[in-house]
């Protein structure tokens, strides 16, 4: 129940962060769905036309973790003091032939990472956790405000402006790398 509990002062904050979110597509159909279900075809299909936003995106450096994937535009969002979640944001490059998997996301600031989603629910943004996010070939999916993003729940620290954090992820084609994840300013 406390994880529960947890979960809905995250999405609380994440709501409040993404009033002001640019997001596109009628996510409508999503909101007669369970809370713990894998995502739907529809949903896999978050690459390049889902990525649009005012000029103020953050844009990070490029971190290649194989030869087939690359990470863009790596960011955690600044915390407040006392807040104990906090979002990831970061865009995959699959250069593949093969569709990939992002399965899991580790990092030492929070007690677990989940990815998750938000989508329109009766005129009102909702958040969901998801068990993976598909990333197809020769593609890209963005984790970004407002859509798919990695949770930090039960934060140790603080996010602060200016500070690193390290991010380990796994995919299921056995790649697992740790890429590095500036914090900045929330809008």
């Amino acid at each position: 129940m406390k994880l529960k509990s947890l979960s809905l002062l995250a999405a609380a904050i994440l709501m409040s962060q993404v009033a002001n979110a640019h997001h596109h597509g009628d996510h409508s159909e999503h909101a007669n769905h369970s809370d713990h279900e894998q995502h739907s075809d529809h949903e896999k299909h978050n690459h390049d036309h889902a990525h649009h936003g005012s000029s103020s995106e953050f844009i990070g450096e490029s971190q290649s973790i194989s030869d087939a994937i690359t990470i863009e535009d790596a960011r955690a969002k600044a915390t407040i003091p006392g807040v104990k979640v906090g979002a990831g944001y970061l865009t995959i490059v699959n250069e593949s032939d093969e569709t990939l998997r992002l399965t899991e996301a580790k990092t030492t600031v929070a007690e677990h990472t989940e990815i998750h989603r938000m989508f329109m629910r009766d005129s009102k943004m909702a958040m969901r956790k998801v068990e993976y996010v598909e990333i197809e070939a020769n593609e890209k999916f963005y984790l970004k405000p407002g859509g798919y993003h990695l949770m930090f729940m039960m934060l140790n620290q603080r996010l602060t402006d200016g500070e690193s954090i390290e991010v380990e992820l796994v995919f299921d084609n056995g790649t697992t790398a740790t890429i590095d994840m500036p914090v900045i300013k929330a809008d």
